[in-house]
């Protein structure tokens, strides 16, 4: 495991300003393109699988791109959020329905205090962290489908607690 954590920050250390460089042409913000490459390592520090100087620059290239193009999902929602939030408070004078982003954090942050402590857990390891259901398994030394389904529940209450504030 030592080898590999070498291996990897011998390879940050030569190539961090052109992962750097690779995000900016991709039309990330100078903070956004440092953070992807940086989660990118920490991805790759974390992880248990073998890793060599052959297959490590088209890991690392994909792990960024991958992230990259998550931010860009993410952006492309806020987009569509704040256009069809907008679109809608138009029709309302009195403008209650118009939601701060602010707001919609809080509510999502109490939808998910309301969970239990482990799916809670598994939840924020899915969804700010971007971790797979199997790497949580691995995380958290339980088995696959336990994660599956709390995961599953989290999401379904989550979603059931933001619809009936929504609403």
């Amino acid at each position: 495991m030592g080898n590999n954590h070498l291996l990897i920050q011998d390879y940050y250390a030569a190539n961090c300003s052109k992962l750097i460089n690779y995000a900016l042409k991709c039309q990330m913000s100078m903070d956004d393109a440092q953070d992807i490459v940086q989660d990118a390592f920490v991805r790759l520090l974390s992880s248990d699988k073998m890793i060599n100087e052959t297959t490590l620059p088209a890991l690392v290239r994909s792990i960024v791109s991958n992230l990259i193009k998550d931010r860009w999902r993410h952006q492309a929602y806020i987009y569509q959020h704040e256009r069809y939030i907008k679109l809608t408070s138009s029709q309302y004078e009195d403008g209650q329905s118009l939601l701060s982003m602010h707001e919609t954090e809080l509510w999502l942050q109490k939808s998910m205090a309301r969970l239990d402590e482990k799916s809670c857990k598994i939840y924020r390891m899915s969804m700010e962290e971007g971790k797979k259901v199997s790497e949580i398994a691995d995380c958290l030394n339980i088995k696959y489908k336990t994660v599956e389904n709390r995961l599953s529940m989290a999401r379904k209450e989550v979603r059931h607690y933001m619809a009936a504030i929504c609403l």
